[in-house]
C-alpha cells in the first residue's frame, strides 16, 4: 500500500530545517560542552603549574640562602687562609736566635770569651755533594788563653743539634796577652723552630 504526503511542500522544508537547526544546536550544544570541560580540565593542569612553579620557587628561594650562607663561610675561609699564608711566608724556617744564644752560653769554655757575635739565615740549601740543608750560619771572634781552649771550643760547637762544620779562619797569639781568633758554625734545618718547619715544610736537616 503507498502512502501519500498530502502536506505541502513548504510545510515539508520548514520541518526540515527545523530538524537541522535541532542537530546543529544539539552539535553546537556538545562542542561547547566539550570546550567547557576542556577548559575546566586545563584550569586545574594549569592550577597545578603553578603550584608546581611556586614549589620550585620556594625550592630556589631556600637553596639561595643557602649558597648566601655558604658564601659567607667561603668568604671566611679565603680570609684565614690569606692570614695563615701570610703567617706562613713570617714564620718560614724561622730560626730562634734567643735560643742560639743560650747554646752559645752553655758550650763556650769557660777560660774563653767572645768580642763579637753575628748569627745569619738564609733559605735552606743543600751542601755541596750532600743531602744537608744549611739555613743560616755564625761567626763570632773572641778570645782564649791557649789553642787547646779553640779546640775545645770546636768540639763543643757540634754537639749542639743542627750546628755542622765548624771552623776558625784566624788566629792570632801575641806575645802577650790572650790568643784571639775568628770562627764560624754552620746551621742545618734542625735548628728551625717547630712552626718555622711547619710554615717552609722544610725537614730535619742534621
Amino acid at each position: 500500500m503507498s502512502q501519500v504526503n498530502l502536506l505541502p511542500p513548504d510545510i515539508l522544508v520548514a520541518q526540515r530545517q527545523r530538524r537541522l537547526a535541532g542537530v546543529v544546536a544539539l552539535a553546537g550544544a556538545g562542542v561547547i560542552g566539550l570546550i567547557f570541560v576542556f577548559y575546566v580540565l586545563q584550569l586545574g593542569s594549569l592550577g597545578s603549574v603553578r603550584e608546581d612553579i611556586e614549589r620550585a620557587e620556594q625550592n630556589n628561594a631556600g637553596l639561595q640562602r643557602d649558597i648566601d650562607t655558604l658564601q659567607g663561610f667561603e668568604e671566611l675561609r679565603s680570609r684565614a687562609q690569606a692570614k695563615q699564608d701570610l703567617l706562613n711566608q713570617v714564620y718560614a724556617n724561622e730560626i730562634s736566635f734567643s735560643g742560639i744564644l743560650m747554646d752559645v752560653s752553655r758550650v763556650i769554655p769557660s777560660d774563653a770569651a767572645l768580642t763579637s757575635f753575628a748569627a745569619t739565615a738564609q733559605e735552606p740549601t743543600a751542601t755541596t755533594g750532600g743531602s744537608t740543608l744549611l739555613t743560616g750560619r755564625i761567626d763570632v771572634a773572641g778570645l782564649a788563653i791557649d789553642y787547646d781552649t779553640i779546640a775545645s771550643w770546636l768540639m763543643r760547637l757540634e754537639r749542639i743539634r743542627g750546628w755542622v762544620n765548624p771552623w776558625v779562619t784566624s788566629i792570632s797569639d801575641p806575645e802577650a796577652g790572650p790568643i784571639t781568633y775568628a770562627s764560624g758554625v754552620d746551621l742545618t734545618t734542625a735548628v728551625v723552630t717547630e712552626r718555622g718547619q711547619q710554615a717552609g715544610g722544610t725537614a730535619d736537616g742534621g
